[in-house]
């Protein structure tokens, strides 16, 4: 199976996934790459440098440098939308808890952790809902 792959690298190094492809012209940036090259480009988390001729990738190896430099980048901080989203999920996950306490299927001291961790949750979901407000 041929796939086609973008000729320019991405600024960070990376490039887009490989697209299967059937017998259509190769649209201008890309070129052919045969399946041979899947396997490199998918340990290489698309991070490859490719050499080509005729519009056929020749080549294919690992663009170490960039893979390492993006991989030592810092995890962006979380939007207050999914900072939000993740304490709900919290609390929908202890939803189980809070029903085995309402149903007197665990006791008081056991649940109180928990009570007071789903409070923390709606306290901080009220105040971050309260800045998107603004």
């Amino acid at each position: 199976m041929d796939y086609i792959i973008q000729e320019i690298a991405n600024e960070n190094g990376s490039r887009p996934p490989m697209q299967s492809w059937g017998n259509y012209p190769v649209p201008n940036g890309f070129v052919l790459c045969s399946s041979e090259f899947l396997e490199t480009f998918t340990k290489a988390k698309s991070f490859v440098n490719i050499s080509f001729e005729d519009g056929v990738v020749s080549g294919m190896t690992e663009n170490t440098e960039a893979k390492t430099a993006y991989e030592a980048l810092p995890e962006p901080e979380p939007t207050t939308e999914q900072k939000i989203a993740t304490l709900k999920q919290n609390l929908t996950d202890t939803d189980y808890q809070a029903i085995k306490f309402a149903e007197g299927a665990m006791s008081a001291d056991e649940y109180e952790p928990i009570k007071q961790q789903r409070q923390a949750w709606r306290d901080e979901i009220n105040v971050l809902e309260a800045t998107l407000g603004q």
